[in-house]
């Protein structure tokens, strides 16, 4: 995408009209950009015939996403998504196609994935080594149902995201994204998820990063308070640990080293998203882009379930995801959470049992 002209205007095409559409709808009206919104899959070709100079897809829906990338690579426009369940399986592949046809696919901030990423970048434009990242969760059951997911949502929220959040499969997917961004792994599948306060988070995440010998992402349930709950953090360690830096860092009341704890104790969703659509219409800045190919999230059996049985996918009662490296899932042909949404099973699957192809019609 080309710079715009200055006195030129913006225009700016939403794709999705629930909780993070609506949200961004009245968000983005303070910046005078002109504003189409799309609430409809029927109209989606309706694309090719505006000139937009941005597409911000938030359906949530893995399948009405990529019909926008493929439409954004045809008009020849600019994509940006906040949809992590797309973007961890997909965003890679389109991340590739976008860059061969001179336009940009990427994410945003305000929720995890971009959040963890543009911390990343802050903290290593200060001189820090990133070792682990993190996000901070308040409880999760991996065997919830959407029918208790149903006592917490909203009327302009789908229960079936709320209980993917419940379960832990909305975290693992983010935690692949980031993974993909920044080129970092999971400790293990699924995570460890360390039940440690705040103060606990540098050691412990640092001490987990140098005996995995990697970059980590992993979570904690420990962070409690207001605002904690939704927390992200980077660990780091100083590029040069000189004796006056180190000083200087305990002075700062940063700790003795030589792991940091770089705490953001929010993510503000649509709000903050505003910021990076500003950055990349006004600038062509985007940086919150798939630059590796090293995770992504399997679907695990939720219960036991039967030959026969229809999966529902995401956030629904038959599967939970978490996330593995992309070799583990390739070379024992586990099955994305992306792809299982239908699929038939053709055998019994016993509950925590990590769904392959071969167990499918």
């Amino acid at each position: 995408m080309n710079i715009l002209t200055k006195n030129s205007t913006p225009h700016i095409c939403i794709i999705g009209n629930g909780w993070w559409g609506k949200g961004l709808r009245e968000a983005i009206a303070l910046k005078n950009y002109n504003v189409t919104v799309f609430n409809s899959k029927s109209c989606l070709r309706d694309l090719l015939t505006l000139n937009c100079d941005l597409v911000f897809e938030c359906t949530g829906d893995i399948e009405t996403a990529k019909t926008v990338a493929e439409l954004c690579l045809e008009k020849g426009v600019d994509m940006m998504t906040v949809n992590s369940e797309f973007d961890c399986h997909y965003g890679p592949y389109y991340a590739s196609m976008f860059k061969l046809n001179n336009i940009q696919y990427c994410g945003c901030l305000g929720d995890q994935p971009g959040s963890l990423v543009k911390l990343h970048y802050d903290v290593g434009m200060m001189g820090f080594e990133t070792v682990a990242l993190g996000i901070c969760k308040g409880f999760i059951n991996k065997y919830q149902t959407v029918e208790e997911a149903k006592k917490w949502t909203n009327d302009d929220q789908d229960p079936y995201k709320i209980n993917s959040f419940a379960d832990g499969t909305k975290l693992n997917i983010e935690a692949a994204c980031v993974c993909n961004h920044i080129d970092a792994n999971p400790a293990m599948r699924g995570m460890f998820g360390m039940d440690c306060p705040k103060e606990d988070l540098a050691e412990e995440f640092g001490y987990l990063a140098g005996y995995v010998k990697d970059r980590i992402i992993d979570y904690t349930v420990g962070v409690k308070g207001i605002n904690q709950e939704a927390g992200i953090f980077v660990v780091g360690m100083l590029k040069n640990a000189s004796t006056k830096m180190v000083s200087d860092m305990k002075y700062l009341k940063m700790g003795d080293g030589p792991y940091y704890l770089f705490f953001k104790d929010y993510h503000l969703c649509y709000f903050e998203a505003v910021t990076s659509i500003t950055e990349m219409v006004d600038h062509n800045v985007s940086y919150i882009k798939n630059r590796y190919l090293n995770a992504d999230v399997i679907s695990i059996a939720k219960r036991s379930l039967s030959e026969g049985t229809v999966l529902d996918g995401i956030g629904g009662n038959c599967i939970y995801g978490e996330i593995d490296k992309v070799t583990t899932i390739e070379s024992k042909d586990y099955i994305p959470t992306a792809l299982i949404k239908g699929l038939e099973l053709n055998c019994n699957v016993s509950r925590d049992t990590p769904i392959t192809f071969d167990m499918v019609k």
